[in-house]
C-alpha cells in the first residue's frame, strides 16, 4: 500500500513539474532591450509565463529570496550601479544559488572585461546587438545547464589581444565596496573578514590591474567604474 502511495505522490509531482510556467528575469535599465528581451523569452520556446523587470542587480539578491526564476538575464550594471557591483551580485547569485542559470547581455566590448565575466562562469554572455536567434540560443542552452557565448563573443574572447590577471570573487567583492565609498575598516567588518586579509585582496587586486597606489584605484579604479572597462591607458587621461 506504501508504495502505491509513493508512486502515486511521485507521478503527481512529475506531473506538477511538467505543467509548471517557467518564469524569468531581466536585469536592466534601456526599455528597448527589456521588451526585446521579453519577447524573446515569452514568444519563442521558452515560453515564460512571467517575467520580472528590475533597474538594479543588487535587487537581484532580494528577488531570489522570494523564489528562483528559470533564468536571469542581466546586463552587467543597473541604475547608478558600476560593473563592479554586477560582478559582485553574479558571484554572491553562484555562491548561494549554484544551479541558477545566469545570461550576461551586455553592451560592454572590452575583450579583457568579457574575460573576467567568463572566469565567474556564468551560462551565457551575448551581445545585446546580437541576433534575436542567438540571444534565444544562449538562453535556451542555459536554461538546460549548458554553457554557450553567442558568436560574436566567441570570436572577441578568441581573438588576440592582451590577456588580464583575471580577479579572483574576494577581490572583486572588495574592490565594489571601496570603489563605492567603504573604508578597507567597515569592509573588514561587513565581510566578517580580518583587516589584513581585506587589505590583501585590495593589494593583489591592484597588483592584477597594473596600479600602482591607493590613488590609481579611487583615479583610475573611478573611470573604470563609470565605463565598465579595462582601458588603462584611457584611465591614465582623466
Amino acid at each position: 500500500m506504501m508504495s502505491e502511495v509513493n508512486s502515486f505522490i511521485n507521478a503527481n509531482a512529475a506531473l506538477a513539474s511538467a505543467m509548471r510556467v517557467p518564469w524569468a528575469l531581466i536585469m536592466d535599465t534601456c526599455v528597448m532591450t527589456r521588451n526585446g528581451l521579453s519577447s524573446v523569452l515569452k514568444k519563442t520556446q521558452f515560453k515564460a509565463g512571467e517575467v520580472m523587470i528590475l533597474n538594479k542587480a543588487s535587487d537581484i539578491l532580494l528577488c531570489l529570496k522570494s523564489g528562483l526564476p528559470d533564468v536571469v538575464v542581466m546586463e552587467l550594471c543597473g541604475d547608478g550601479e558600476s560593473v563592479w557591483e554586477g560582478l559582485r551580485i553574479i558571484s554572491t547569485c553562484q555562491q548561494g544559488w549554484p544551479q541558477l542559470p545566469i545570461v550576461v547581455c551586455t553592451a560592454l566590448s572590452d575583450v579583457r572585461f568579457l574575460q573576467q565575466v567568463k572566469s565567474l562562469q556564468v551560462s551565457s554572455i551575448c551581445f545585446k546587438h546580437d541576433p534575436l536567434e542567438s540571444i534565444e540560443d544562449c538562453i535556451m542552452h542555459a536554461r538546460c545547464g549548458l554553457h554557450l557565448d553567442s558568436p560574436t563573443i566567441q570570436k572577441l574572447l578568441n581573438s588576440k589581444c592582451h590577456s588580464l590577471q583575471m580577479l579572483t570573487k574576494k577581490e572583486i567583492e572588495v574592490l565594489a565596496y571601496l570603489l563605492a565609498g567603504r573604508s578597507v575598516s567597515e569592509v573588514s567588518r561587513m565581510l566578517n573578514r580580518d583587516i589584513r586579509t581585506i587589505s590583501n585582496h585590495k593589494c593583489h587586486a591592484l597588483t592584477k590591474l597594473g596600479y600602482k597606489n591607493n590613488n590609481d584605484l579611487y583615479t583610475r579604479g573611478l573611470w573604470m567604474l563609470r565605463n565598465g572597462l579595462y582601458n588603462l591607458e584611457d584611465a591614465k587621461q582623466v
